[in-house]
């Protein structure tokens, strides 16, 4: 089963809504990250990331993230695994209760953007930030 037919990462893929054709998603209360699916060029990017940001209620991404200098310099392709636990959640000694979990389980689902590409479960990802 590829990564993108898992039920965790469809479970993810809802929560994302289509800009110009791209699945975005904006994450984060404080610093906000928008994330859209799959490597795309930064200005094609941006463009998403103002349509999402307008619709949650931004003048554009620059309001939401705080930052209005060199807004294609904030634009960055990587590569991310979708999580339903924390990293340690499979250790003998973990405590099913910590707040990572925790965190993870209220949100349903957790994206982790800085792995390499040949991670097991990556996917491409471009992120917009401050």
């Amino acid at each position: 089963m590829t990564v993108e037919a898992s039920p965790l990462y469809q479970q993810m893929r809802r929560s994302f809504a289509a800009c110009h054709g791209i699945p975005v998603c904006a994450i984060g209360e404080d610093d906000v990250v928008f994330v859209a699916l799959g490597h795309h060029p930064p200005k094609q990017a941006l463009q998403a990331f103002n349509v999402e940001a307008r619709r949650l209620g931004w003048a554009d991404m620059l309001d939401a993230v705080g930052a209005h200098d060199g807004a294609l310099g904030k634009i960055e392709r990587a590569y991310a695994v979708v999580r339903d636990r924390c990293d340690e959640a499979l250790e003998d000694d973990h405590d099913p209760d910590c707040s990572e979990c925790a965190e993870i389980r209220e949100a349903s689902w957790w994206l982790d953007w800085d792995e390499a590409a040949d991670t097991p479960g990556a996917f491409p990802v471009t992120i917009g930030r401050s």
